[in-house]
């Protein structure tokens, strides 16, 4: 811990594209960009029923909706506020008995907000905050999402497509960060908030190329610096490739849901799945050693990611594309025998 990763060296937002070897070609001046539907969790649960007390707790109220029979004569309404455990954000409907001196029925809906361990996109990209922060290569790897919306959205800025340039430099702040600050507390690193803020105010602002270039270096040296805080041992070869990996997988979720039956259904997540993919390839550029065994394994490597490539014709996609998933987690897996074989 605490010495400086060789894997970390601050990109500039020039010699992001120029590392990965990416050139971009000319593409649709369509911009429509659709967001990934947030699924809804509905939880229906019996107000007085056992349940697994290792869930994250959902305390709500509201009314019950039972039925109830006792003896005697004459009829009753009832209301009950209830607790259940469970996962995620719903409303749900509870059944319960309701004591009264007669027959009754009592009604009614209740709605309810469960606390969870973590935050993450919706798009696979969050991790747990315990394992951020003891886990090296889940650490980098959360790092490097960052900079791979960073790239992306510094690209599209450059490009002149401000509006999707935007979306992505607010995706690091509002998604990613909040994550990483236990993370940050326990491995004695400073994190980097002013910095990512000033970034993405410069370009929800349209302050220009220098400004948000200028801001957007003084982030990046911030995150290599933050990334330092880890073992020594995670900057291997082949620790670097585990890490190409999980990137790689994370680009194949998100072009699974960018591209469906060969139709372009979310521009984000194509971009996404570039950025990512973009700085993959820059970390396995960076790979040095003078053992020929590992520049052999570094060659394929780039062979397998460069045969990926096909898959991202522009910044702003097609309405059409050929290209799948698939073949991103297929170069995930043979670059992880790679490492394997280290």
């Amino acid at each position: 811990m605490g010495k400086r990763n060789k894997l970390w060296k601050s990109i500039t937002v020039i010699g992001f594209a120029g590392a990965a070897g990416i050139s971009m070609t000319a593409c649709t001046e369509e911009e429509s960009e659709g967001e990934a539907a947030v699924a809804q969790v509905e939880v229906s649960a019996e107000s007085h029923a056992h349940t697994d007390s290792s869930a994250p707790s959902l305390a709500g109220e509201g009314e019950g909706e039972g039925e109830g029979e006792g003896e005697g004569e004459g009829e009753g309404e009832g209301e009950g506020e209830g607790e259940g455990e469970g996962e995620g954000e719903g409303e749900g409907e509870g059944e319960g008995t309701v004591v009264t001196d007669g027959e009754g029925e009592g009604e009614g809906e209740g709605e309810g907000e469960a606390a969870t361990d973590g935050e993450g996109e919706g798009e696979g990209e969050g991790a747990a905050t315990s394992e951020l922060s003891s886990n090296d290569l889940a650490y980098l790897t959360h790092l490097s999402l960052i900079k791979g919306h960073l790239y992306v959205g510094a690209e599209l800025y450059k490009a002149g497509h401000i509006e999707h340039a935007k979306t992505h430099m607010k995706h690091p702040e509002s998604e990613l960060y909040a994550d990483l600050i236990p993370a940050f507390e326990a491995r004695g690193a400073s994190g980097f908030s002013s910095e990512l803020t000033a970034v993405s105010n410069a370009v929800e602002q349209d302050q220009g190329n220098d400004a948000v270039e200028a801001a957007l270096n003084n982030l990046l040296a911030a995150i290599d610096e933050n990334a330092s805080a880890v073992a020594e041992t995670s900057s291997s070869p082949a620790e670097k490739l585990k890490l190409v990996v999980q990137l790689l997988r994370t680009a194949a979720d998100e072009y699974a849901i960018a591209v469906v039956d060969g139709k372009m259904e979310n521009a984000h997540e194509y971009q996404d799945a570039f950025g990512f993919t973009t700085i993959a390839k820059g970390l396995v550029a960076g790979i040095e050693s003078q053992d020929q065994a590992v520049l052999d394994v570094k060659t394929q490597a780039m062979a397998t990611l460069e045969e990926v490539q096909p898959h991202w014709p522009g910044l702003i996609p097609p309405e059409t594309l050929k290209t799948e998933a698939g073949a991103l987690y297929g170069a995930a897996a043979k670059i992880e025998l790679l490492a394997l074989g280290l």
